[in-house]
């Protein structure tokens, strides 16, 4: 096949995953998006975390966050923690299959494996 963009493969697969965000955004009409929240960084271990930068979104753009503290809540609690604060999406480091299970049963888009500054995450979001 020939690369008439001249595009490599992380290029594409990063405009792919764009533009699935993008249309997962104008159907689902989202409202808060979570990061596992810690010294500015996305959190690395989702059931372990202590605290979630929460954002606010109005058509398609942040116009909020704050940062909730879980007191306590871990693993499966968390996704009932997260559907009570209006979150929608959330963003995080490393989750196990149950806590996966527990946000799918709760409509929580996930997005796992990410790491880097929370900020920098939800606007490539």
């Amino acid at each position: 096949m020939e690369n008439k963009y001249n595009m490599t493969k992380e290029d594409n697969i990063f405009f792919a995953k764009r533009k699935l965000a993008d249309n997962i955004y104008k159907s689902a009409n989202l409202e808060g998006i979570a990061v596992t929240f810690a010294d500015g960084m996305v959190f690395q271990h989702f059931g372990h975390t202590e605290r979630f930068k929460i954002y606010t979104v109005e058509e398609g753009k942040v116009v909020g966050a704050e940062v909730v503290l879980t007191n306590g809540s871990a693993h499966g609690a968390l996704s009932g923690f997260l559907k009570a604060h209006g979150v929608d999406v959330l963003i995080c480091g490393g989750i196990g299959g149950g806590a996966r299970m527990a946000l799918a049963e709760a409509g929580i888009q996930l997005y796992p494996g990410v790491m880097g500054p929370a900020d920098v995450r939800v606007e490539e979001l």
